[in-house]
Formats: structure tokens, C-alpha cells, sequence
């Protein structure tokens, strides 16, 4: 961005020059009244003038595909599926089907992809049933908040539950 300093501004060899700021510095410089933009007579004249360095790139921005695996954790408990997500430009997708994967995918990614959502792997299954158990407690400890929420409501005191 092009600004010209004013008479306010607090460095008086800076007053009435022209420089080139990049706008998230430039801003505040306008906005205190310490300096005013300067338009540029055409777009080409913009690139001409500002360097590359001071448009800031995109931190998320990738250049062609990037693909990875992760496993899905509830807190540090592994729910027991894996996706796959590919990474292009500014766009993530994600693929939970091995049918949905791309064929451009790297052989590496598709392998741990299969090896993490394996069914026959006795570790895995024993960490689904831990997995299912925790649901199942979580399903309980949620109808017996919802019974004590409605207690508490009719009555205005709660009722607990022994098994």
C-alpha cells in the first residue's frame, strides 16, 4: 500500500514522503491520521511498485497434493476408524472409504489407511469392544443426567439411581 505521511506525523523527516507498507501496517498509520493512502494511477503500476515480499502468502496454501492418515481420538481414546484427507491448494477432503480414496493417492498412506481400520487384528478388536464399552457408559451416564434433569424440574430435587 502506498501511503504519504502528513504534518502529524511524529518523525518530522518522514513528513509529506511517499513510501510502500504493507496494508496490515500501513492501516493504522491512516487511521490515526499519521498518513493517507495514495492510489495508484493503474494495477500495473501497484505491482511495479510494491516488492513480492510484501504480499503475504496464504499459510495454509499447498502446493499440489498432500495426503495423510489419521485416526480418530476422543481425547486419548482411539474411536477405531482412520480417514485419509488430501490437502490441495486451500481445500482439505476427507475420504472414510477406501472405495473414495483417490488413485493418485500415495501406496504408503492407502496401506496404513487399511492397516488402521483393520477388522481382523486382535488388538483392534479388543480396542473396539474398551471402545464400545465407553459408549455404552456414556449412553447410561446420558439417560440418567436426562432423568435427573427431569426430577429436578417436576420435584426441584434430584433423584439418584442405585443399581
Amino acid at each position: 500500500m502506498k501511503i504519504r505521511y502528513t504534518d502529524y506525523a511524529p518523525n518530522p523527516t518522514l513528513r509529506g514522503t511517499e513510501t510502500h507498507l504493507p496494508a496490515h501496517r500501513a492501516q493504522p498509520l491512516i487511521d490515526s491520521g499519521i498518513a493517507v493512502e495514495v492510489k495508484y494511477t493503474s494495477y500495473v503500476e501497484r505491482l511495479t511498485a510494491e516488492p513480492g515480499g510484501m504480499l503475504t502468502p496464504d499459510p495454509d496454501f499447498v502446493v499440489g497434493a498432500q495426503y495423510s492418515v489419521h485416526e480418530r481420538m476422543f481425547g486419548s481414546v482411539l474411536i477405531g476408524h482412520a480417514y485419509v484427507t488430501r490437502r490441495s491448494g486451500t481445500e482439505t477432503v476427507f475420504f472414510d472409504k477406501l472405495e473414495a480414496i483417490p488413485s493418485d493417492c500415495p501406496k504408503n498412506v492407502v496401506i496404513r489407511f487399511l492397516t488402521l481400520n483393520a477388522v481382523g487384528d486382535p488388538e483392534v478388536l479388543a480396542e473396539k469392544r474398551i471402545q464400545e464399552h465407553y459408549r455404552q457408559e456414556a449412553a447410561a451416564q446420558k439417560q440418567n443426567d436426562a432423568e435427573t434433569g427431569a426430577a429436578v424440574a417436576k420435584y426441584g430435587v434430584g433423584v439418584l439411581k442405585h443399581e
